[in-house]
């Protein structure tokens, strides 16, 4: 139980620090850095870190044993995956290829409802307590 509240800890962390970065005042170096790469760098990484705590909040419901093995068979190759198809996306609005901000957001998605089925799928299906 001790590794699930953790990677909720952090994660949920890590949402709050994006907020806080996005709310800085005009004329800071994060507000600059963010106005020149915000579509690029700093959205992407917001509805990704959204879509990393709303797969934390599922994984509470399920056991440790279930939350090992999503760690070792579910995200030890989406998150690679995952970072080279946002990195691959555009950075501005092209019609042939989406944006990362948009690729983010698809990630996402996929994340949850793969973590959801795959926490089912465990729990049902194979049985594991």
């Amino acid at each position: 139980m001790k590794n699930k509240k953790n990677f909720f800890g952090i994660s949920l962390f890590f949402l709050l620090f994006m907020y806080s970065l996005s709310i800085f005042e005009v004329g800071t170096k994060i507000y600059e850095f963010r106005s020149t790469y915000g579509a690029a760098f700093m959205d992407s990484l917001e509805f990704l870190s959204l879509s990393i705590i709303t797969t934390s909040i599922i994984l509470l419901f399920f056991n440790n044993q279930i939350f090992k093995l999503w760690l070792n068979k579910f995200m030890i190759w989406f998150v690679p995956i995952s970072l080279v198809l946002i990195a691959m996306g555009s950075v501005e609005v092209n019609y042939g290829w989406p944006t990362r901000t948009s690729m983010a957001i698809g990630m996402g998605v996929v994340m949850v409802v793969t973590t959801l089925v795959f926490a089912l799928v465990q729990r049902f299906y194979f049985k594991v307590r």
